[in-house]
């Protein structure tokens, strides 16, 4: 469910996201798409407390809003800060975190939903 979730909201948002970085500065973009990345983990956080799913459906929805501002953003900040000789490696480096970190966290929702972690 999660993954159809992301696959739905991730088209619109790419053009949201690059309609942002047009009008508004780039550390404004970042701090409103990390801003959504708090929300919607405390929002997964919730199916802690209720023992449901829905918590972690609404709360990935709300993260899969700050997946393409986060990933444009990668080259965007890579272009700003780094030479040409740096650019390729910081901007792969950039890219694979947000994948790992997916990753990292549904394994978290599977050891909370079969009772290994407290």
């Amino acid at each position: 469910m999660c993954s159809i979730v992301f696959s739905f909201i991730y088209p619109p948002m790419s053009f949201v996201a690059i309609m942002m970085f047009k009008k508004m500065r780039s550390s404004v973009v970042l701090k409103i798409s990390a801003l959504n990345m708090v929300v919607g983990g405390w929002f997964r956080m919730l199916s802690i407390t209720n023992d449901f799913f829905w918590p972690i459906l609404v709360g990935y929805a709300w993260l899969s809003i700050s997946y393409p501002i986060s990933l444009s953003a990668a080259t965007i900040v890579a272009n700003k800060w780094y030479n040409d000789k740096e650019r390729a490696l910081v901007t792969s480096m950039c890219g694979l975190a947000i994948p790992l970190g997916s990753i990292i966290s549904f394994v978290m929702a599977g050891l909370v939903f079969s009772g290994n972690v407290a």
